[in-house]
């Protein structure tokens, strides 16, 4: 997960990265800006199911698509900041997610 070097609002990258990991997605709205398969690249919906190892993002066309996390990067605009995140880190059930523990540096490889 990559970030801007400022601070959002009280909070530090680090914070915010942790956040992140652990959020709930469900009813956000996601862009997809990189991904394995050319035909994700660009896809933009609001996430309707959260899965294990995917996103089910329905577009403005009305057509829900599956994304897979661990061969995706992400975008996510929070005010007015464009936060990119690694799918690779967001990979697990949203439950588990919650209440797991990160490494303390979330770099991409």
């Amino acid at each position: 997960i990559s970030t801007s070097p400022f601070l959002l609002g009280n909070w530090e990258r680090e914070t915010i990265c942790r956040q992140l990991c652990k959020m709930d997605y469900h009813g956000a709205m996601l862009t997809v800006v990189r991904s394995k398969c050319p035909s994700h690249i660009g896809a933009q919906g609001i996430v309707v199911m959260d899965t294990k190892n995917t996103f089910k993002l329905l577009g403005q066309d009305n057509i829900v698509r599956t994304i897979p996390k661990d061969t995706s990067v992400f975008q996510i605009q929070v005010d007015r900041f464009q936060l990119t995140m690694f799918g690779k880190y967001l990979c697990g059930k949203p439950a588990e997610r919650t209440t797991k523990k990160f490494r303390k540096h979330l770099v991409p490889d």
